[in-house]
């Protein structure tokens, strides 16, 4: 059934709907024969089975949107700084891994990366931390 596909849901899930008359609008479609015989309204058994969409975006974007490596990304959800959330994925129905969009928002208004920094600025890498570290002013994290 393509009700099944398009709500994120198994049709064993949506037979259950129909069969617990969950659902307020179900009919028969002609020249069809069994399951497939079977139409409902896709939104309405979304409605049913799908979770909330938490607003987020997967853990490989946010790594490319904040010009990291995939290892800074490892550790940053390692040390809690990002916490990542496990969702039925509305296209394909399996589960992914997302980072709550407001996380990433917070995060690039309150760090930068030296890099991005020294880039901003003109200037070479190594004078910018040089400079950093000559004011006092610390890493947030360990670089280790």
């Amino acid at each position: 059934m393509v009700a099944a596909r398009h709500s994120c849901s198994h049709l064993i899930e949506v037979l259950r709907l129909i069969l617990y008359r969950k659902l307020s609008v179900v009919w028969k479609v002609p020249d069809s024969a069994g399951i497939m015989a079977l139409a409902v309204l896709p939104d309405e058994v979304r409605g049913h089975l799908c979770e909330e969409r938490t607003e987020g975006i997967a853990p490989t974007w946010a790594q490319h949107r904040l010009e990291t490596t995939h290892r800074v990304m490892q550790a940053f959800l390692k040390l809690g700084i990002f916490t990542a959330e496990t969702i039925v994925n509305p296209v394909h129905g399996g589960q992914s891994k997302i980072i709550p969009t407001a996380q990433v928002e917070a995060f690039e208004r309150a760090y930068v990366s030296l890099f991005m920094l020294a880039r901003d600025q003109g200037r070479h890498i190594h004078k910018v931390a040089l400079d950093l570290k000559t004011r006092g002013i610390q890493p947030a994290w360990d670089p280790e």
